[in-house]
């Protein structure tokens, strides 16, 4: 190796860190250049919290190495810093930074001793990275992988009774060229002797680290299978935790971001459960479950690691890039226009559906009729006051909300869950609106009609179980449909037959079909505003919500 022009002072007090070659020591703090009298400080790498990396030359093995430097210097980090040295000076596997036993040594500084730990250098990117480049996600076949090869590293990790207590993106690292996974940043280690749960310090990664480690409980090598199973969901979504957890049950709702095999999803599921006693509980369990997913998603596709160095190989000029990022979006754009045609042609036979029970109850059974006087009863009796007439007109509106919310949850694709409850609470949503039309009857089918429309669509939007911004989609709903059925009830000859409807509350053959182009024109609006909203007003609110995980990062390829 050539002497460098420079070398680097480790002191993270020195005011002037950069020093000529030859120097033993340094001229401005007097720190040791040539450590051990072995390793070579040629430059800073990074720096977090609690330490410091450096690129150091290794003169007895000819290597590059990687020095990480103790910034920290009460008692407790110290301990850390000698159990993560410790730890890793015994471990053997190409999943972990190697570390010689005589790699742990302290410097001495005219401040203090630094404590510092020389291991193996890691030339790759981290997980992190990848997400940056797949903003949309990876392809399943390389989550499968990883996952594979991460449960190998856990399993000798906890056989020997090591929970490492810090997974996520940015602490996995792919080997260049072989794509080997590689676990890295071993600070937060924590030794059991046994398996059971025991105390521990606490340490947590926001959006990562499961419920239990959070709170300062007792872990256990669930805590890694639940950090492993969170980062892979972000890898193969492009969302992050935080964007796709549910506030109130804390688990992720991210089925819609990414289509994988039922097996994958539900392993995935079950290693991120909020409960420790719902998730596998060892290596062995997963790698059982791993094995049939491995023989599917094998034969479809290259590897991690073929196809990132073949990205790598091809070194895209900007022209290529901006390719490439347009055919993307107008991929995202298919699927968007997909999914919003598939919403509106099922919520609108959902529509048409209901609208047509409704008119054969009425017409060719006893049961609209009975029920409705059952119902009329029913409100006379407990609210005397009540002065809306109750016709069939009223079983018409909610078998209309039930068909259109059925065929919303059917259509899938933004969020939506629940059919059952759905299509209830969308019967329960427009049969509110049709007694709010009644309040506003006397100002005529325009003022009615925009009322409902007001009230309904936004109530049955709540009742989809879109966990993630669900009051948003219905204040959208409230913004936009109100206006075009407005503009429906001034301009269109169809609206009469249906306002003739609602205020005699009387049936025939010459208000079925407009009531079927209002209830079907209707879904087909919630439909667009649902679709619109999920596609563009969503993304634009995550981005506000979490601008930093769009914004490119500036990272070293060596491991912290």
């Amino acid at each position: 190796m050539l002497q460098p022009a420079q070398l680097y002072c480790i002191n993270s007090d020195c005011r002037q860190p950069h020093q000529n070659a030859g120097n033993k020591y340094c001229q401005a703090c007097g720190t040791p250049l040539l450590l051990r009298n072995r390793y070579l400080v040629r430059q800073k790498l990074g720096s977090g919290g609690f330490a410091m990396t450096f690129a150091v030359w290794d003169f007895q093995l000819q290597r590059d190495r990687v020095l990480k430097m103790l910034t920290e210097t009460a008692p407790k980090a110290i301990e850390l810093f000698e159990q993560e040295a410790q730890v890793l000076a015994r471990l053997r596997h190409p999943g972990i930074p190697q570390v010689e036993p005589d790699s742990y040594f302290q410097v001495a500084s005219p401040q203090r001793r630094l404590p510092c730990l020389v291991m193996e250098k890691i030339n790759g990117q981290t997980l992190q990275d990848l997400t940056e480049q797949y903003p949309q996600g990876c392809p399943p076949e390389w989550i499968v992988d990883w996952l594979r090869q991460a449960i190998d590293i856990l399993q000798l990790l906890h056989q020997q009774q090591i929970i490492h207590r810090d997974i996520k993106p940015s602490n996995l690292m792919l080997r260049q060229g072989s794509g080997q996974l590689v676990m890295i940043d071993f600070g937060g280690v924590k030794q059991l002797h046994s398996f059971a749960p025991t105390s521990s310090t606490r340490l947590f990664s926001p959006g990562y680290s499961p419920p239990e480690q959070s709170a300062g409980a007792s872990v256990n090598g669930t805590a890694d299978f639940f950090a492993l199973g969170r980062t892979l969901i972000q890898l193969l979504t492009g969302q992050s935790p935080a964007a796709i957890e549910d506030p109130r049950t804390g688990t992720l709702h991210w089925h819609s971001y990414a289509q994988v095999s039922p097996r994958l999803a539900s392993l995935l599921d079950d290693m991120t459960h909020p409960d420790p006693r719902r998730r596998p509980p060892s290596a062995e369990a997963i790698r059982s479950r791993l094995l049939p997913i491995l023989d599917s998603y094998t034969r479809t596709g290259a590897t991690a690691a073929v196809a990132i160095k073949q990205r790598r190989s091809i070194k895209l000029p900007n022209l290529g890039r901006s390719v490439l990022w347009m055919l993307r979006s107008i991929w995202w754009m298919v699927t968007a226009v997909f999914a919003t045609l598939w919403s509106t042609v099922l919520a609108a036979i959902g529509a048409i559906v209901g609208t047509t029970i409704a008119y054969g109850m009425a017409f060719y059974t006893d049961w609209g009729t009975n029920l409705i006087a059952w119902l009329s009863q029913q409100l006379s009796d407990r609210s005397p006051s009540f002065e809306i007439a109750i016709g069939v007109d009223l079983l018409i509106f909610a078998l209309a909300g039930w068909g259109t919310a059925w065929g919303l949850t059917a259509a899938g694709g933004l969020g939506q869950r629940r059919r059952i409850w759905s299509g209830a609470i969308g019967a329960l949503a427009y049969s509110i609106g049709w007694f709010s039309l009644h309040r506003v009857q006397p100002e005529g089918a325009t003022a009615g009609l925009t009322m409902f429309a007001a009230i309904a669509p936004p109530l049955l939007v709540l009742g989809l179980g879109m966990t993630r911004y669900a009051l948003l989609r219905s204040i959208a709903a409230i913004v936009a449909i109100p206006p075009c059925i407005a503009i429906l009830a001034a301009h269109s000859s169809a609206t009469f037959s249906l306002w003739q409807m609602v205020t005699t509350a009387t049936l025939d053959n010459w208000t079925f079909w407009p009531c079927l182009l209002f209830f079907g024109l209707l879904a087909v609006l919630l439909a667009a505003c649902l679709s619109i909203t999920h596609y563009l007003l969503v993304p634009i609110v995550d981005w506000l919500i979490h601008p930093s995980a769009s914004r490119p990062r500036s990272r070293s390829a060596a491991h912290r």
